[in-house]
Protein backbone atom coordinates (compact mmCIF):
# COMPACT_ATOMS: atom_id res chain seq x y z
CA UNK A 1 0.00 0.00 0.00
CA UNK A 2 1.64 3.19 -1.19
CA UNK A 3 1.20 6.88 -0.78
CA UNK A 4 -1.88 7.05 -3.05
CA UNK A 5 -3.73 4.54 -0.87
CA UNK A 6 -2.77 6.48 2.26
CA UNK A 7 -3.95 9.76 0.75
CA UNK A 8 -7.36 8.25 0.05
CA UNK A 9 -7.54 6.68 3.51
CA UNK A 10 -6.68 9.88 5.39
CA UNK A 11 -8.78 12.14 3.18
CA UNK A 12 -11.81 10.00 4.05
CA UNK A 13 -11.02 10.12 7.78
CA UNK A 14 -10.54 13.89 7.67
CA UNK A 15 -14.29 14.32 7.18
CA UNK A 16 -14.98 13.11 10.73
CA UNK A 17 -15.30 15.54 13.63
CA UNK A 18 -13.18 16.20 16.71
CA UNK A 19 -10.20 13.91 17.23
CA UNK A 20 -11.82 11.04 15.35
CA UNK A 21 -9.64 11.53 12.23
CA UNK A 22 -6.43 10.92 14.21
CA UNK A 23 -7.24 8.72 17.22
CA UNK A 24 -10.34 6.47 17.28
CA UNK A 25 -12.74 7.20 14.41
CA UNK A 26 -15.49 5.30 16.24
CA UNK A 27 -15.47 7.49 19.36
CA UNK A 28 -18.49 9.63 18.50
CA UNK A 29 -18.85 11.06 22.02
CA UNK A 30 -15.19 12.04 22.18
CA UNK A 31 -14.54 11.23 25.84
CA UNK A 32 -12.13 8.38 25.11
CA UNK A 33 -10.20 10.33 22.48
CA UNK A 34 -9.86 13.39 24.70
CA UNK A 35 -8.43 11.36 27.55
CA UNK A 36 -5.95 9.56 25.28
CA UNK A 37 -4.98 12.90 23.75
CA UNK A 38 -4.36 14.44 27.18
CA UNK A 39 -2.26 11.49 28.33
CA UNK A 40 -0.19 11.50 25.13
CA UNK A 41 0.58 15.19 25.58
CA UNK A 42 1.70 14.68 29.18
CA UNK A 43 4.14 11.94 28.12
CA UNK A 44 5.38 13.83 25.04
CA UNK A 45 5.99 16.95 27.15
CA UNK A 46 8.02 14.88 29.61
CA UNK A 47 10.38 13.47 26.98
CA UNK A 48 10.71 16.83 25.22
CA UNK A 49 11.69 18.50 28.48
CA UNK A 50 14.35 15.83 29.00
CA UNK A 51 15.88 16.66 25.62
CA UNK A 52 15.80 20.39 26.30
CA UNK A 53 17.57 19.83 29.62
CA UNK A 54 20.29 17.96 27.72
CA UNK A 55 20.69 21.00 25.49
CA UNK A 56 20.46 23.55 28.29
CA UNK A 57 17.60 25.23 26.44
CA UNK A 58 14.05 26.20 27.32
CA UNK A 59 12.62 25.66 23.83
CA UNK A 60 13.47 24.00 20.54
CA UNK A 61 14.36 26.32 17.67
CA UNK A 62 12.15 24.97 14.88
CA UNK A 63 9.99 21.82 14.98
CA UNK A 64 8.68 19.81 12.03
CA UNK A 65 5.38 18.02 12.72
CA UNK A 66 5.64 15.14 10.24
CA UNK A 67 2.22 13.69 9.41
CA UNK A 68 0.61 16.59 11.25
CA UNK A 69 -2.93 15.61 10.24
CA UNK A 70 -5.52 18.03 11.62
CA UNK A 71 -2.86 19.67 13.78
CA UNK A 72 -3.74 17.91 17.02
CA UNK A 73 -0.18 18.40 18.35
CA UNK A 74 0.20 21.98 17.13
CA UNK A 75 -0.46 23.71 20.48
CA UNK A 76 1.84 21.35 22.39
CA UNK A 77 4.70 21.75 19.92
CA UNK A 78 4.29 25.53 19.74
CA UNK A 79 4.61 25.69 23.52
CA UNK A 80 7.93 23.86 23.23
CA UNK A 81 9.41 25.50 20.12
CA UNK A 82 9.99 28.99 18.72
CA UNK A 83 8.81 27.99 15.26
CA UNK A 84 6.42 25.31 13.92
CA UNK A 85 5.96 23.69 10.51
CA UNK A 86 3.67 20.80 9.59
CA UNK A 87 3.60 18.45 6.61
CA UNK A 88 1.12 15.79 5.57
CA UNK A 89 0.14 13.76 2.50
CA UNK A 90 -3.61 14.36 2.97
CA UNK A 91 -5.25 17.41 1.43
CA UNK A 92 -8.30 16.81 3.61
CA UNK A 93 -6.33 16.72 6.85
CA UNK A 94 -4.40 19.87 5.95
CA UNK A 95 -7.60 21.70 4.96
CA UNK A 96 -9.05 20.96 8.39
CA UNK A 97 -5.82 22.07 10.10
CA UNK A 98 -5.66 25.32 8.13
CA UNK A 99 -9.31 26.09 8.91
CA UNK A 100 -8.50 26.59 12.59
CA UNK A 101 -4.72 27.14 12.76
CA UNK A 102 -2.63 29.89 11.15
CA UNK A 103 0.67 28.08 10.62
CA UNK A 104 3.10 26.78 8.01
CA UNK A 105 1.39 23.65 6.67
CA UNK A 106 2.64 22.04 3.47
CA UNK A 107 1.43 19.12 1.38
CA UNK A 108 3.74 16.20 0.60
CA UNK A 109 3.19 14.59 -2.79
CA UNK A 110 5.75 11.84 -2.19
CA UNK A 111 8.17 10.83 0.56
CA UNK A 112 10.35 13.90 0.09
CA UNK A 113 9.92 16.57 2.77
CA UNK A 114 9.38 20.00 1.13
CA UNK A 115 11.96 21.77 3.30
CA UNK A 116 15.65 22.62 3.12
CA UNK A 117 18.57 20.68 4.59
CA UNK A 118 19.48 21.30 8.25
CA UNK A 119 16.38 23.42 8.85
CA UNK A 120 14.85 21.89 11.98
CA UNK A 121 15.90 21.33 15.57
CA UNK A 122 13.21 18.66 16.14
CA UNK A 123 11.49 16.14 13.85
CA UNK A 124 8.24 14.94 15.46
CA UNK A 125 5.87 12.16 14.35
CA UNK A 126 3.14 10.39 16.31
CA UNK A 127 1.34 7.27 15.02
CA UNK A 128 2.73 7.97 11.55
CA UNK A 129 5.54 5.50 10.88
CA UNK A 130 3.25 2.50 11.39
CA UNK A 131 1.39 3.56 8.25
CA UNK A 132 4.56 3.29 6.15
CA UNK A 133 4.32 -0.45 5.58
CA UNK A 134 7.51 -1.14 3.67
CA UNK A 135 10.78 -0.95 5.63
CA UNK A 136 12.70 0.48 2.66
CA UNK A 137 10.15 3.27 2.29
CA UNK A 138 10.32 3.95 6.02
CA UNK A 139 14.11 4.11 5.82
CA UNK A 140 13.80 6.70 3.02
CA UNK A 141 11.46 8.70 5.24
CA UNK A 142 13.90 8.58 8.15
CA UNK A 143 16.73 9.63 5.85
CA UNK A 144 14.62 12.61 4.81
CA UNK A 145 14.11 13.42 8.48
CA UNK A 146 17.86 13.23 8.96
CA UNK A 147 18.40 15.54 5.98
CA UNK A 148 16.15 18.34 7.25
CA UNK A 149 17.48 18.20 10.82
CA UNK A 150 20.27 20.42 12.08
CA UNK A 151 23.48 18.64 13.17
CA UNK A 152 22.73 17.15 16.57
CA UNK A 153 18.99 17.67 16.09
CA UNK A 154 16.41 15.30 17.55
CA UNK A 155 13.62 13.05 16.33
CA UNK A 156 10.75 12.06 18.62
CA UNK A 157 8.30 9.41 17.49
CA UNK A 158 5.41 7.66 19.21
CA UNK A 159 4.39 4.24 17.91
CA UNK A 160 2.63 1.04 18.94
CA UNK A 161 4.21 -2.39 18.60
CA UNK A 162 1.37 -4.90 19.08
CA UNK A 163 -0.38 -6.43 16.10
CA UNK A 164 -3.17 -4.20 14.80
CA UNK A 165 -6.64 -5.66 14.95
CA UNK A 166 -8.05 -5.91 11.45
CA UNK A 167 -10.60 -3.22 10.62
CA UNK A 168 -13.63 -4.30 8.66
CA UNK A 169 -12.83 -2.01 5.73
CA UNK A 170 -9.08 -2.69 5.57
CA UNK A 171 -6.74 -5.49 4.55
CA UNK A 172 -4.77 -7.32 7.25
CA UNK A 173 -1.54 -5.54 6.28
CA UNK A 174 -2.71 -1.93 6.10
CA UNK A 175 -0.60 -1.07 9.14
CA UNK A 176 2.82 -2.26 10.36
CA UNK A 177 3.47 -2.03 14.07
CA UNK A 178 7.16 -2.66 14.50
CA UNK A 179 9.00 -3.77 17.62
CA UNK A 180 11.27 -1.26 19.41
CA UNK A 181 14.35 -3.14 18.17
CA UNK A 182 13.17 -2.64 14.58
CA UNK A 183 12.73 1.12 14.99
CA UNK A 184 16.08 1.45 16.71
CA UNK A 185 17.80 -0.42 13.87
CA UNK A 186 16.06 1.56 11.11
CA UNK A 187 16.91 4.87 12.78
CA UNK A 188 20.50 3.73 13.17
CA UNK A 189 20.65 2.96 9.43
CA UNK A 190 19.32 6.45 8.74
CA UNK A 191 22.06 8.10 10.81
CA UNK A 192 20.50 8.44 14.28
CA UNK A 193 21.32 7.16 17.74
CA UNK A 194 18.77 6.37 20.46
CA UNK A 195 18.86 8.77 23.42
CA UNK A 196 15.57 7.95 25.19
CA UNK A 197 12.93 5.22 25.10
CA UNK A 198 9.78 5.17 27.22
CA UNK A 199 6.98 2.61 27.24
CA UNK A 200 3.64 4.29 27.95
CA UNK A 201 1.68 2.91 30.88
CA UNK A 202 -2.01 3.75 30.92
CA UNK A 203 -2.38 2.35 34.45
CA UNK A 204 -0.23 5.00 36.12
CA UNK A 205 -1.86 7.92 37.97
CA UNK A 206 -1.18 10.34 35.14
CA UNK A 207 -2.65 7.79 32.73
CA UNK A 208 -6.18 6.62 32.12
CA UNK A 209 -6.83 4.37 35.15
CA UNK A 210 -7.08 0.60 35.30
CA UNK A 211 -10.08 0.26 33.03
CA UNK A 212 -7.83 1.46 30.18
CA UNK A 213 -5.28 -1.29 30.82
CA UNK A 214 -6.08 -2.96 27.49
CA UNK A 215 -4.11 -0.17 25.79
CA UNK A 216 -0.94 -1.37 27.53
CA UNK A 217 -1.17 -4.55 25.47
CA UNK A 218 -0.56 -2.47 22.38
CA UNK A 219 3.00 -1.83 23.56
CA UNK A 220 2.92 1.90 22.92
CA UNK A 221 6.34 3.56 23.00
CA UNK A 222 7.95 6.97 22.79
CA UNK A 223 11.43 7.19 21.28
CA UNK A 224 13.93 10.04 21.08
CA UNK A 225 16.80 9.86 18.60
CA UNK A 226 19.63 12.25 17.84
CA UNK A 227 21.15 12.98 14.45
CA UNK A 228 24.76 11.86 14.26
Amino acid sequence: MGIDWNKKYWNALSEKDGLRPVIDPNDEVGKKNNRIHTYHHAMITEIMQQLLQREGKKMFDHVLDYGCGIGRNYELLCNMAHQYSGVDISEGMLAKAKASIDADFQLMNDHRIPHQDNQFHLFFAFWVMQHIINDNELLQTLQEGHRVLQPGGYAIIGERSAKQRTEATQDDNYINRRQPSEYIQLFKQAGFRLVAHKKLDYNKPQGLRAKWSKFNKEGENLYAFQKV
